[in-house]
């Protein structure tokens, strides 16, 4: 009788999953396998049913609950079975994402479970409590019924309920920022990892690691972790946890910046989630897909993905999902300045965020129509949206958004005051609040060392102030701007002269090994080789004194613009002078080298004399960056046109440059007219490589409020070419970006490239 009850639980365990793959993923028909589940018999064989049914991602509520009624009529119905019943009912409303509905279910049997003592089952209760707890965002009562659990499991030597319960723990400690402290529990644990090793929990305990090493920005550890659960989740074929984990590396190269691996990864992500059909993974995988291609310009393959993302939510009844994937349809149809389209979808994603009461997307939909309406000028909606978005951002404690929508009220406050206008009496917005939010912008975002958001918010208070004529405020602010962007300039060039240094070191050891693989007959070639690792070592030291000497001048003797602006002269002439001898000097000694070397070594020599070559370049670039007498716009077109003849004279393309009725010696600040001067040099790189034009001009104009640069040429670029430009045109948008301008590229009557900045 035994074998026989053991052969009808494996057989009902058979036909559901059959069932479902031969159904639609929301409908199981109950009558199908209604005589596998009429012949369980005991109360352990249903309950083992019943509990397998919960696993199942494809069955939906109301099956489960037609099932779990079903056990309760046919179960033996004593308290502990009753409750292992309504527990996995409990269980099952949190893998649907019905997080209240759990939470509400399982304190009620929590009432009754207390004073019988059902200890295997209140320890799972408590768990799953604390678990939608946390996804409902309710962090420290989360951590009350966890901790309870973890006691319970520790008194009752439940040692995989009680890691089970540390690793919720764990997160509520990530979740409140506690970073450093949920890395040390997290290390606590890894003797319970070693000793018990199962995947399940080896997973839990490397993903979290790679977690939260992700969110302290220590991405190689984040990989680190990361890659050592892909080789285990590779040999035990689990897909469902590689799925999981490629979106996880997906994440990290987009935190780097590194925008095309990440894309990788979230299409492998996407193929797993694929195979394994479940259509909440597959929306989530087009979601984030969508989002990089967003990033990466490219907004029509965006829209498809946000789309497809879209449809599967609202298939699914993914209700968050839907509200993102709206609100990025926004954000990609502002980009393309489709601001209707724009608002269509964000008005509807915000109806659905006020629905559900999602407040992060609340939040974003706000946002992100305020910034929709301030293009379409009209600017009361967006001071509406901007408040709105600001308030939702304080109240979940969204940093860097109430950086964002303050310079949005800030922008819209300007404008009204500009045109003469009133605020609307709803707005309750005066010019102490714009102050106040404003210098409040400033210490969020150097809270959370955002150099965009203090930027900005120090120009919008520069301006403020300029308009209420505070002119001592005013020139405090403006110092404050002015230290900031040297400081972000230094930065940028120590990273420069740090890649350039490592570039030189990894050469030298290449030349190291090629002369040491020589006989005696080039012992004369090695000792002028030898002589020429001295010069880069002396290169190496000079470089990093000079950098040493920068950045204490910036920290300790920062207190006047003119002497700011001498020590950067000296600099820039020292770096001329000096190095800039040296690497002439370097150039020359390895094509007397090449003369008298033996032909199988010139080809190495003549790249020592090409690295040479290209080092001055770079040198003369940043010669000319660093050298505060050339912050005006007189310096900036003579570089510009200095550097347009040389290139495009080579390939007998005319060039033309204007400059209407611009002053030369306006002052330009430094690192403004840097990144203009590396947008202009890009582009003529890219009219080079990619078009066939014979003309091109660069005209540089103003308008009341914005500074243009237009570069044109009258050639074709094939689509593929414009298409496959890659980070020529992104460096571009994010230069642009960094002096808070926008950029435009075009293929309409050849290629053009249009900078638009603020002034």
């Amino acid at each position: 009788m035994r074998n026989l009850n053991l052969f009808l639980t494996l057989l009902f365990l058979f036909l559901i999953p059959l069932l479902s793959f031969c159904q639609n993923d929301s409908e199981v028909k109950l009558d199908s396998i209604e005589q596998a589940w009429k012949a369980l018999s005991t109360d352990a064989e249903i309950i083992s049913a019943l509990q397998e049914l919960s696993l199942d991602p494809k069955l939906d509520v109301e099956t489960m609950e037609a099932y779990t009624e079903k056990a309760l009529n046919k179960i033996s119905n004593t308290p502990e079975t009753r409750h292992q019943v309504l527990n996995l009912r409990g269980f099952f409303y949190g893998m649907k994402g019905k997080h209240k509905e759990s939470v509400e279910l399982l304190k009620s049997l929590l009432t009754e479970m207390d004073t019988l003592q059902d200890n295997k089952t209140l320890l799972s209760v408590y768990r799953t409590i604390s678990d939608n707890i946390r996804i409902i965002g309710k962090i420290d009562e989360s951590d009350y019924y966890a901790k309870k659990c973890y006691e319970a499991s520790k008194s009752l030597d439940q040692s995989e309920m009680s890691f089970s319960c540390m690793m919720v723990i764990i997160k509520n400690l990530r979740h409140k920022g506690f970073l450093e402290e949920a890395i040390d529990s997290l290390k606590a644990s890894e003797k319970y990892i070693t000793d018990k090793n199962t995947t399940y929990e080896i997973a839990s305990y490397y993903n979290t690691f790679g977690l939260i090493y992700r969110e302290l920005g220590n991405y190689d550890l984040a990989i680190k972790n990361y890659n050592i659960l892909k080789e285990i989740l590779t040999k035990e074929n689990d897909k469902r946890g590689l799925s999981i984990i490629y979106n996880n590396l997906g994440n990290v190269e987009q935190s780097k910046g590194n925008l095309e691996k990440a894309l990788e990864y979230y299409i492998t992500s996407l193929e797993f989630k694929k195979e394994l059909g479940n259509k909440r993974s597959i929306s989530i995988s087009y979601h984030n897909i969508g989002t990089i291609r967003q990033d990466l310009g490219l907004l029509d393959l965006s829209i498809r993905d946000l789309k497809k993302s879209l449809e599967l939510t609202r298939e699914t009844n993914f209700e968050k999902m839907i509200v993102l994937n709206l609100c990025y349809l926004g954000i990609s149809y502002n980009l393309k300045k489709e601001y209707d389209t724009a608002i269509e979808q964000l008005e509807e994603g915000l109806t659905k965020a006020k629905e559900i009461q999602y407040k992060k997307g609340f939040l974003e939909c706000h946002t992100n129509l305020g910034f929709s309406y301030f293009e379409k000028n009209k600017i009361e909606k967006a001071l509406f949206h901007f408040i709105q978005g600001n308030q939702a951002a304080k109240e979940i404690d969204r940093k860097a958004d109430i950086c964002s929508t303050t310079i949005g009220i800030a922008q819209c406050y300007e404008v009204i005051h500009n045109s003469n206008s009133t605020l609307p009496e709803n707005a309750n917005i005066s010019a102490s609040t714009i102050e106040n939010m404003l210098l409040e912008s400033i210490e969020i975002a150097k809270e959370i060392k955002n150099n965009k958001h203090i930027r900005e918010s120090l120009a919008a208070l520069q301006r403020y102030y300029q308009r209420n004529n505070n002119t001592r405020k005013e020139a405090y602010v403006s110092r404050e701007l002015l230290i900031l962007n040297d400081s972000i300039f230094t930065s940028q060039k120590a990273d420069a002269i740090s890649e350039w240094e490592t570039k030189y070191e990894t050469k030298e050891k290449e030349q190291e090994i090629i002369l040491l693989q020589k006989d005696k007959e080039i012992q004369t070639a090695k000792s002028k080789a030898d002589r020429n690792k001295l010069i880069f070592i002396i290169i190496g030291i000079g470089l990093i004194a000079i950098a040493g000497l920068v950045y204490f001048y910036f920290n300790n003797q920062l207190k006047r613009s003119r002497e700011m602006a001498l020590i950067r002269t000296k600099i820039s002439s020292d770096l001329h002078d000096d190095v800039g001898s040296v690497l002439t000097g370097l150039a020359m000694q390895s094509e007397i080298l090449s003369a008298t070397a033996k032909a199988e070594d010139k080809p190495k020599l003549e790249r020592i004399t090409e690295m040479s070559r290209s080092a001055m370049s770079q040198m003369r670039d940043a010669v000319w960056a660093m050298d505060a007498r050339r912050d005006n716009w007189g310096s900036l077109f003579d570089r510009v046109n200095e550097f347009a003849q040389e290139t495009l004279r080579e390939k007998d393309i005319q060039f033309k440059m204007i400059h209407h009725s611009m002053n030369q010696e306006q002052e330009l600040v430094s690192d403004i007219r840097q990144h203009i001067y590396l947008i202009c040099k890009e582009a003529i790189t890219n009219i080079i490589k990619h078009s066939n034009a014979d003309q091109v001009q660069i005209e540089f104009r103003q308008s009341n409020q914005y500074i243009f640069v237009d570069i044109h040429d009258n050639g074709k670029v094939e689509k593929k070419d414009f298409n496959s430009s890659g980070l020529g045109t992104s460096n571009m948008k994010m230069r642009a970006e960094r002096i808070n301008g926008h950029l435009d590229i075009t293929q309409d009557d050849g290629f053009k490239i249009q900078l638009k900045i603020p002034k």
